[in-house]
């Protein structure tokens, strides 16, 4: 499975709207709720967000991959943000995201979940396939990149 399986172009935002971490959680769940992958997506962003106050999931270099499961969760989905002047993760000042992968796992998909952070990982260690995510302008260069990207 690739990771623009996970996906659609209304899921990538190329450049968020929101200047904070919590904000572009919120901004990238409403998206998952309209495309009809969660039920409720304040319960969502409340998990998400109980979560990274906990076990923050910044990542060096620039990247965060905030995640919930969920009975709210439809079907196991990945929204991707990118933010040119980066955000600063869970108040964390040295933690800088400029991309964010949020994922929405379904409370039965543990094994496909820990292939896709997998893949992710893999991703963002691909330095010409990272680099060339944080240069997309349009959703559908963002879905070129992460369908040519890695496996799960």
């Amino acid at each position: 499975m690739r990771l623009s399986q996970l996906t659609e172009p209304r899921l990538l935002i190329p450049r968020l709207l929101s200047d904070g971490w919590e904000g572009s959680i919120r901004e990238m769940a409403a998206r998952l709720a309209n495309a009809g992958r969660i039920g409720n997506a304040a319960g969502f962003v409340a998990a998400v967000l109980e979560r990274e106050s906990k076990v923050p999931t910044f990542a060096a270099p620039g990247l965060a991959f905030p995640h919930a499961r969920g009975q709210a969760v439809r079907t196991l989905s990945l929204a991707v943000g990118l933010s040119r002047q980066g955000l600063v993760w869970c108040r964390d000042r040295k933690a800088i995201a400029k991309v964010v992968f949020l994922l929405a796992v379904p409370l039965g998909d543990a094994e496909p979940y820990l292939q896709v952070l997998s893949a992710l990982a893999r991703l963002a260690q691909n330095q010409a396939a990272f680099s060339a995510l944080t240069r997309c302008n349009r959703p559908e260069q963002m879905l070129q990149v992460l369908d040519r990207g890695v496996e799960t």
